[in-house]
């Protein structure tokens, strides 16, 4: 087969998860041209899209580009010219075949590309203000190429290039990879070649396998490698311990306490037997805990695993102190009052417990705090470039990608 330059096995790839065009130097009332911006078309590989979001109104747009060569077609409760890919012909059960977003992250990455102005919004009632992406009145072309259980498959990624190559897109954005360091054996490698030969640009996220070296991947040359990175806020919860002592927490907790203060217990303290406690304190185990000692109470928690503060909640707690010294730049949202702590201020929480009969602390509602800014999120991956170890390979941009 004189045509064909390489072959190489099908693997699947994974997925890479208002104010940060403002702290870039990009704010609302930088000056915009219009009519550039609706020309440009942008390309997401990703999970698709939520069309009904306000971020993808497109009050006021005329009819796309005459560069756009691309096709409309009519999917599963979605009309528009967006494609899917997924040519391995097996079913998702827990997805749809049509460029609807059943997982969410193609929608995030949408919206920070190219989302319209969205005012007044808000993370439960935090961080207000406008909404909206890099280029709002650009156009977005969405190829679905991620699949809820499967994953992303480098036949479809590789045909989605082809595609928005061939539909006339400017840019194409890929916030996905993993797999080989060989750029010849490299999907998004060989795709992003494809498209440079033809005049356009591939923007591609360089991982989330921070801090650990050696993990960035997206890393071709050709490639616009973007590392994530945080502004200049954060978001605190004040724990007030009956002692009198505040300590701060990291996340956000949207719940305002119904009283001044509430009974506290170590998670290890609350479980059920003697031979429950090793998992009783990581607070991710409900045989482990015993939901007579957890109800009413608030629970200090070791990090394991997400979601103790959904299960304490579940069998009867009333919040969870956890602590964590993993992330805690990432401001994760709390479905009960909860809270991460690091190490110190868990000793410190630790230490104030073992010294009363009765402990009791209260988790106060989150505010917004000002940081030190700009820094590299954690998670972000971290170099040399595994696929040229003797080049150094530049993370182009490091984009606010934190809430």
């Amino acid at each position: 087969m004189n045509e064909v330059l390489s072959v190489f096995p099908n693997q699947y790839r994974k997925l890479h998860t208002t104010r940060s065009w403002n702290f870039i130097g990009l704010p609302l009332t930088a000056k915009r041209k219009l009519k550039s911006e609706g020309d440009t078309i942008v390309a997401l590989l990703d999970t698709g899209i939520t069309p009904e979001f306000q971020s993808f109104k497109d009050d006021g747009f005329g009819p796309p580009p005459a560069k756009w060569k691309g096709t409309c077609h009519k999917f599963v409760n979605f009309s528009g010219c967006n494609k899917y890919f997924k040519l391995d012909g097996r079913s998702d059960p827990s997805d749809i075949l049509s460029p609807i977003d059943v997982e969410g992250h193609g929608t995030h990455t949408a919206s920070t590309a190219a989302g319209n102005l969205v005012p007044n919004a808000s993370l439960f009632g935090l961080a207000k203000g406008t909404a909206r992406g890099a280029v709002p009145s650009a156009r977005l072309a969405i190829y679905k190429v991620c699949w809820t259980e499967d994953g992303c498959a480098d036949m479809d990624i590789l045909a989605a290039f082809e595609a928005a190559i061939h539909d006339g897109v400017d840019v194409i954005s890929v916030s996905l990879g993993g797999g080989n360091a060989n750029y010849v054996q490299d999907c998004i490698a060989i795709g992003a070649f494809h498209a440079m030969r033809k005049g356009v640009i591939t923007v591609a996220s360089a991982g989330n396998g921070g801090p650990t070296m050696a993990t960035v991947v997206n890393n071709a040359p050709w490639i616009v490698t973007v590392a994530a990175s945080g502004i200049d806020r954060d978001f605190q919860s004040i724990i007030e311990m009956g002692s009198r002592k505040n300590v701060s927490g990291e996340g956000v907790s949207t719940f305002s306490p119904k009283q001044k203060q509430y009974p506290l217990v170590n998670g290890m303290d609350a479980a059920r037997d003697s031979s429950s406690k090793e998992n009783a304190k990581f607070c991710d185990d409900a045989d482990s805990l015993d939901p007579k000692k957890v109800k009413g109470k608030i629970v200090y928690c070791r990090f394991r695993t997400w979601g103790t503060d959904a299960l304490v909640k579940a069998i009867g707690g009333i919040g969870t102190i956890v602590e964590n010294d993993q992330f805690l730049d990432v401001a994760q949202i709390f479905s009960a009052p909860s809270t991460f702590v690091n190490q110190s201020t868990g000793q410190i929480i630790t230490n104030y417990i073992q010294s009363t009969r009765s402990p009791s602390a209260v988790i106060h509602k989150s505010r917004e705090v000002k940081i030190p800014a700009p820094f590299v999120a954690s998670f972000s991956s971290r170099g040399p470039n595994p696929g040229s170890q003797h080049v150094l390979k530049h993370i182009h941009l490091k984009l606010p990608l934190l809430v």
